[in-house]
């Protein structure tokens, strides 16, 4: 037995088994590089980060450093996609910086690999609304995808990328965006009748995107006509009911955005009535019914969302925002506590049922959900999920400096001083801390 495993041993250590192990290596690494890339182009056709140019890999593949490199880096996105599932927003954020500098430094600053990188972190840094983050990244993929890349459709996506950053920006900013829009619905057209697309989806994608950037602009009138355009192009080519759906919801914003909140509700029956059973729909009218003080109707559209879908604890949340915009304080409480049973660590929900029990006089019950946020793993996400909610970057300071803040607030309220200037210099602490790239999101 000894003298086999000896043999064994001996031929493993042997130059040609050396040959054969490195080719295996090789070609292991080339056909897991191939079905990751693979994945990524099929997982999401809306983002410049889910497409790479394959044909490349094979003209590194005598190349394993270069190899590695990309695998190590996808296996680094996998982590930081987990850990923003998770709402640790500055782990991924972290994990997507390394991952880029990894392959800066692994294939070079003009690599079709780095561009594609960096275009998928630019993708993660809008999806979490750092936009500023996210801009000189998009501006750089599409820089080197457009002196070495061929494929109209990546090009698309790469300005795709850079226009929804641009879009959330300043006002200099949102005008590139448009004009940069008004560009891509042309490039669009032109995709779709390379790829012989019946469906001319590229092009009602464009138009969509063109429609939210007059109404970023303040062209609402412009807003309603593109997406009217795309409109016809869906509704000609049999489009699936929720790309309709979801435009006739776009245009309810743009009438949101204007104050017109009864033509905003037109707009979203339109939509519902194309799925009567589509909770998001109905979701969308509720929340616009709110919006034109009608509590009825949209109590009304929540409790068809809870009979459709009992069990998601965001069909309630849904009736207890409601509730909490109706000033019916209690009833909102009670709804936010379904949620929480579903999901008692969520510092979204802890933080909106705060807010309800603080209005509704039981201040020291806020404060025990405001302790319980600053324990809550998504900490990190809650200010862009408040953000989100509002439509608006209305807080740029990290959650728990907000959460910290508030809880002051209301030690005050209670007559605890003490736990009040705690909770203030805690928060003058964090901020003093906070790197210059945090501050400024």
């Amino acid at each position: 037995m000894k003298s086999n495993l000896k043999m064994i041993n001996q031929l493993w250590k042997s130059p040609r088994s050396i040959v054969f192990t490195s080719l295996f290596v090789l070609l292991l690494t080339v056909g897991l590089s191939w079905l990751i890339f693979e994945k990524a182009a099929k997982n999401n056709s809306s983002s410049a980060s889910s497409f790479s140019n394959l044909k490349s890999l094979l003209l590194i593949a005598d190349n394993p450093g270069k190899i590695s490199a990309l695998i190590r880096c996808e296996v680094a996105l996998m982590k930081a996609e987990a850990a923003a599932l998770l709402g640790n927003y500055h782990e991924a954020h972290d994990l997507y910086e390394d991952a880029v500098r990894d392959i800066v430094f692994s294939c070079g600053e003009d690599s079709i690999y780095t561009c594609t990188f960096m275009g998928r972190q630019a993708d993660f840094e809008i999806k979490n609304e750092r936009y500023l983050i996210a801009e000189p990244l998009a501006r750089r993929a599409l820089k080197t995808y457009t002196l070495s890349g061929t494929d109209k459709l990546l090009l698309l996506r790469y300005r795709q990328s850079l226009e929804d950053a641009l879009c959330e920006l300043d006002e200099k900013k949102r005008a590139e965006a448009l004009s940069l829009s008004i560009e891509n619905v042309n490039l669009a057209t032109a995709v779709d009748r390379e790829l012989e697309s019946k469906s001319s989806a590229e092009t009602s994608s464009a138009l969509n995107r063109l429609g939210y950037c007059y109404s970023a602009c303040n062209k609402p009138d412009q807003a309603i006509e593109t997406y009217e355009k795309s409109l016809s192009i869906l509704q000609l080519k049999n489009r699936p009911i929720d790309e309709i759906c979801n435009t006739r919801v776009a245009e309810a914003e743009v009438r949101t955005k204007q104050g017109d909140y009864d033509s905003a509700v037109s707009f979203l029956t339109k939509a519902v009535q194309l799925d009567s059973v589509s909770t998001e729909m109905l979701s969308r009218r509720a929340l616009g019914y709110s919006l034109a003080k009608d509590y009825s109707n949209a109590i009304a559209d929540a409790d068809a969302v809870i009979a459709l879908k009992p069990n998601n604890p965001n069909s309630f949340a849904l009736r207890a925002e409601i509730y909490y915009y109706a000033g019916q304080w209690q009833k909102a409480v009670e709804d936010y506590n379904v949620c929480i049973k579903s999901a008692p660590k969520m510092s979204f929900f802890l933080w909106r049922r705060a807010e309800a029990l603080a209005k509704s006089g039981d201040d020291q019950g806020a404060v025990d959900d405001y302790s319980r946020i600053l324990q809550a793993p998504d900490i990190d996400g809650l200010v862009a999920v408040l953000n989100k909610q509002q439509g608006a970057i209305i807080d740029q300071r990290p959650a728990e400096v907000l959460v910290l803040t508030h809880r002051a607030a209301l030690y005050t309220r209670l007559g605890d001083k003490k736990s009040a200037a705690n909770d203030v210099a805690a928060a003058q602490r964090i901020l003093e801390q906070m790197p210059h790239n945090r501050q400024a999101q």
